[in-house]
Order: C-alpha cells, then structure tokens, then sequence
C-alpha cells in the first residue's frame, strides 16, 4: 500500500451501487428499480417491444432484464416470473 493513500475499501469497482432501494421482505427479491418497473410490465402481459416503449429503453436492455429477473426469483419462463410478480404484489 502507499504512503499517504486511505486503505481501499469496498469491492474496488468504481461508479455508484446498483443495490436495489427497496428492503426485502419475506418472498420478496432484490433487483434494481428498473427492473422492478420490467417485471411489473411483464406481469401486466406485455411483450418485450411493448414493455421498452413505456420505459424509453431499448428492446435488447428490456430482453436482458427480464433475463435477470427470471434468473433472480429462480423460473425459467415469462408466465412463472408473472405468477411470481402476483405473489409479490408487483404489476396489475
């Protein structure tokens, strides 16, 4: 370590934490708001395109959140993350 330098602390990745704001609570799951607003649009029945019309993002960024979210609360299919949404509250 050099002289003069603070200790290095957290992970060592620069920029801002992608940490979701929200606490989890019994069944709920940790994703970043975006996310969250993904899911929720998913839940509603939209498809991909429609989803990053509402959003302002682009077709491949909703693919790969949606992507993240089925991994994070453990399904493998849009129908199941939907379920899972509805259980949580999450959507219409």
């Amino acid at each position: 370590m050099a002289r003069g330098l603070p200790p290095p602390t957290g992970t060592g990745c620069p920029g801002p934490s992608r940490r979701a704001t929200r606490s989890p609570g019994p069944g709920a799951i940790r994703t970043p708001p975006r996310e969250q607003e993904v899911l929720a649009l998913l839940a509603g029945g939209l498809a991909d395109r429609e989803i990053s019309e509402r959003p302002f993002i682009s077709e491949r960024t909703v693919q790969h959140h949606v992507s993240a979210v089925l991994s994070k609360i453990g399904v493998s299919s849009r129908t199941a993350a939907a379920r899972e949404a509805a259980k949580l509250g999450i959507g219409s």
